[in-house]
């Protein structure tokens, strides 16, 4: 992963995604949809003041927060998502149709997110 990459905000990975995507470049797209998860949950974890050097513990530790909430495994899920994103860009190893589905709803779950973290509309 380049500089570049690494300093990446969320919403630009997701715009890089949907670039690769639309050409045809599904596999560097789900890597710019890793990132997108990735960076989520670090910053989550900051919010929430968690340990952000395990993002499964992180998604747990969310998780067991929304009990009362019916939303059993929502971040898990989340960071699912993005890790199945992850290993087609590294191994190749999803059918197109599951990598549409993480184009649609990867970049939801992020959005969702960093507008509660930013209190602004991340959506743009």
């Amino acid at each position: 992963m380049s500089v570049l990459e690494t300093e990446m905000h969320p919403l630009q990975a997701l715009e890089a995604a949907e670039k690769e995507y639309c050409g045809g470049n599904y596999r560097k797209g789900c890597r710019f949809l890793w990132r997108a998860t990735e960076v989520t949950f670090k910053m989550l974890a900051e919010a929430h003041g968690l340990d952000s050097t395990d993002l499964y513990a992180v998604a747990e530790d969310l998780d067991a927060k929304l009990i009362l909430s019916n939303r059993k495994h929502h971040y898990l899920g989340g960071l699912i998502s993005g890790k199945l994103a992850k290993d087609h860009y590294e191994m190749d190893v999803l059918e197109i149709y599951d990598v549409e589905g993480l184009h649609r709803t990867i970049p939801r779950f992020v959005r969702e997110y960093l507008s509660e973290l930013d209190g602004n509309d991340a959506s743009q």
